[in-house]
């Protein structure tokens, strides 16, 4: 695939990819929840991912991190268990529609967990259009009316919020690794 695309292309091809798997989310995420317990869908997707990050780390013949257990733990329980177990239970009490513009404020809290724990230091004029961006998401959730607010929000900020970190962890992890 590398002679058909330089390696821009093919970093953007697979952002594009990544962007196209994580829209679909919350509406799969809605689905399965009508009728599986969004627990059991958690810890299903965690068992999944991990069966295929074994199977590449073992065709690699790449160790585990051992020495990295408590980032990688860290990242695995704020990641893979918190983000998708909090958006399960959002998802019994709202539309995916309204979970998807709610978890528009995951850019700035990454954002501010980077700067808190990643010590990250982004411009003023970063945080004017984060701050800019994330206010048009909440008068889009606002406008008309149409938003009120539900058990389904409080569990999607707890999703946002755990991804949020879990990103910054694991920002670090792959620094190091």
């Amino acid at each position: 695939m590398n002679a058909i695309f330089s390696a821009r292309q093919l970093g953007l091809l697979y952002g594009l990819i990544g962007v196209l798997i994580f829209s679909a989310t919350l509406p799969a995420t809605r689905i399965a929840v009508l009728v599986f317990d969004p627990w059991f869908v958690t810890f299903g997707r965690a068992l999944l991912a991990g069966a295929a990050a074994s199977i590449v780390l073992a065709l690699l013949r790449k160790p585990p991190p051992w020495r990295h257990w408590r980032l990688v733990l860290s990242v695995g329980v704020l990641v893979a268990v918190g983000f998708p177990g909090f958006m399960g239970l959002a998802m019994l009490s709202v539309p995916a529609v309204h979970g998807g513009v709610v978890l528009g404020i995951l850019p700035l809290a990454t954002a501010i967990f980077a700067a808190i724990l990643g010590g990250e230091r982004p411009s003023p004029l970063f945080w004017f259009w984060g701050v800019a961006g994330t206010a048009l998401v909440v008068i889009f959730a606002v406008r008309d009316g149409a938003f009120g607010l539900v058990s389904g929000d409080f569990w999607l900020f707890l999703a946002a919020l755990s991804a949020a970190c879990g990103y910054v962890f694991l920002a670090r992890l792959t620094r190091i690794m």
